[in-house]
């Protein structure tokens, strides 16, 4: 700290929070606390003035989004000009997708659209082309020739087989019509407690396994990856499934132990990128606050929020696409605290 330009008065009654917090204020150009909230220390109970992160970055790594405009009660900063988004953990909700409407798409829609009014006009036309000389019959009075009872009685049975052949072939029509190439997705956090598979979130999101969710390469300390080869690059790196790796089962099977002061495990569902990623926190986070970027990706800060207090706690750090970024919602000035709300009450 030697290297700063301005060192303020120092204040008895501060904490040391506190003073290191008007520390960086008064050297407002090397915005040292916008870079603090948005490293991920090893451990939640890591105290406010741990510089180490997960992902080996430095301060001058990051390049803050937000400023610190402010220093409140009990160790915490007031934060603006952030962009944040609530997380959804009541329930899923329907998610709105947009495709292109390929000729594929026209096709099924245009067949399951017009299927029943076919099979009305096809048993019209047999019921009239068969049925005329029954006595029974509400056309027993049209006289029509021969012919023409023909003629109705085959337009009626192609009709008849051409329904038919909609009817067998609906499932690859269906499939077409909401399978495909997502172009734009509703934007959604939705966060599970636990872990749940991909195919069992597809299901609850789309009805059906569709491979279009796929999890994060690098998003928390939990994420995994593996490097592939594709047609385009040599090493193609992929998020694989963190339950297959024996250190991230064991800590997923020993979460469901865990009581409410210790470390659980969570899965968010990003509906915008498509992607799930795993992490821990002792807390469920109900709110994403995007506080800076680095390595071309955005430093998303994961808090639960007390309503006493009025006060967000930072439980972790993700690292969250950019374009996921600009469809956030920017906020008005909230109060952040960089320790844990565990860590608070306990303390």
């Amino acid at each position: 700290m030697g290297l700063l330009r301005q060192r303020p008065n120092a204040r008895k009654t501060d904490s040391a929070f506190q003073a290191f917090a008007r520390l960086s204020l008064a050297n407002d150009s090397n915005l040292l606390l916008e870079r603090l909230i948005c490293l991920l220390p090893e451990s939640p109970y890591a105290p406010w003035y741990s510089f180490e992160d997960h992902w080996d970055a430095t301060l001058w790594d990051i390049y803050p989004r937000t400023q610190v405009c402010g220093i409140g009660n009990h160790d915490t900063v007031i934060l603006d000009g952030a962009r944040a988004a609530n997380i959804r953990w009541k329930s899923f909700k329907k998610v709105i997708l947009r495709g292109n409407d390929t000729w594929k798409r026209k096709s099924a829609r245009f067949a399951l659209t017009f299927i029943l009014p076919l099979l009305i006009l096809a048993i019209i036309l047999l019921s009239i082309g068969g049925a005329l000389n029954s006595p029974y019959s509400p056309y027993g009075g049209l006289e029509l020739s021969q012919s023409t009872k023909a003629t109705l009685q085959a337009v009626g049975g192609l009709l008849i087989v051409v329904v038919a052949c909609v009817i067998l072939s609906s499932p690859i029509l269906i499939n077409s019509l909401y399978n495909g190439k997502v172009w734009s997705a509703q934007p959604w956090f939705f966060g599970i407690e636990g872990y749940m598979p991909l195919g069992e979130i597809e299901r609850n999101l789309f009805g059906a396994e569709m491979g279009r969710l796929s999890w994060s390469a690098t998003s928390s300390s939990l994420s995994r990856h593996d490097y592939l080869k594709s047609d385009f690059y040599d090493d193609y790196c992929e998020g694989q499934d963190p339950s297959k790796y024996s250190d991230i089962n064991n800590r997923i099977t020993q979460a469901l132990k865990s009581r409410g002061d210790e470390e659980n495990i969570f899965t968010l569902v990003d509906t915008y990128t498509m992607t799930v990623t795993l992490f821990a926190a002792i807390k469920p986070p109900v709110a994403v606050l995007c506080c800076g970027e680095e390595g071309g990706m955005q430093r998303a800060l994961l808090c639960s929020y007390d309503w006493t207090s009025n006060t967000l706690y930072r439980e972790t750090v993700l690292r969250v696409e950019t374009r996921a970024y600009w469809r956030m919602s920017p906020v008005a000035r909230v109060r952040l605290s960089l320790q844990t709300r565990a860590v608070i009450e306990e303390g």
